[in-house]
């Protein structure tokens, strides 16, 4: 058989998988727990419509303002909005004021609990939406924390 089944075969097994499904809220489901970006964004801003669920900003409305601007107009609405180089780096605020600007670079879909830490495999439960300030500011925590976790860790074992 074919092993690079072509797109046209593997939307039919898409479309059969949907048809297993009993519903359209049970395949929206599965694909959520398997980890589907796109439905779970999706899903996420139907729940809570984009805005950032740590710091308030409506992040829907921030990024039709800024994909409508031409770059040189969004650095002053970037900032007043919280994305500066300090909070999101340099090199993502540089691709937002001079890239074609997408959802994606504006909020992120983010496991409340951590992947890491068992978050993996959810419902949409387990999803929040984050402005990427608030987002790279909760990875920094959590790296933080996980790298002292890991340095408690190694200590008692070399103790042992």
């Amino acid at each position: 058989e074919n092993e690079n089944p072509s797109p046209q075969r593997h939307v039919q097994q898409k479309k059969r998988l949907r048809d297993l499904m009993c519903t359209r809220d049970c395949y929206m489901e599965y694909t959520i727990r398997v980890g589907n970006a796109s439905t779970v964004r999706q899903r996420l801003f139907e729940l809570e419509n984009g805005v950032c669920q740590a710091c308030g900003l409506d992040c829907r409305r921030l990024y039709e303002k800024v994909s409508s601007l031409p770059s040189a107009g969004r650095w002053t609405l970037l900032v007043q909005s919280g994305f500066v180089p300090e909070r999101i780096g340099k090199k993502r605020f540089e691709r937002l004021i001079k890239a074609k600007v997408t959802k994606g670079m504006i909020w992120e879909a983010d496991h409340i609990e951590e992947v890491a830490c068992s978050g993996g495999e959810c419902g949409i439960e387990n999803y929040q939406t984050l402005c990427i300030p608030c987002h790279v500011k909760k990875t920094r925590q959590f790296m933080k924390w996980r790298s002292s976790a890991l340095v408690g860790v190694k200590r008692k074992t070399v103790a042992d």
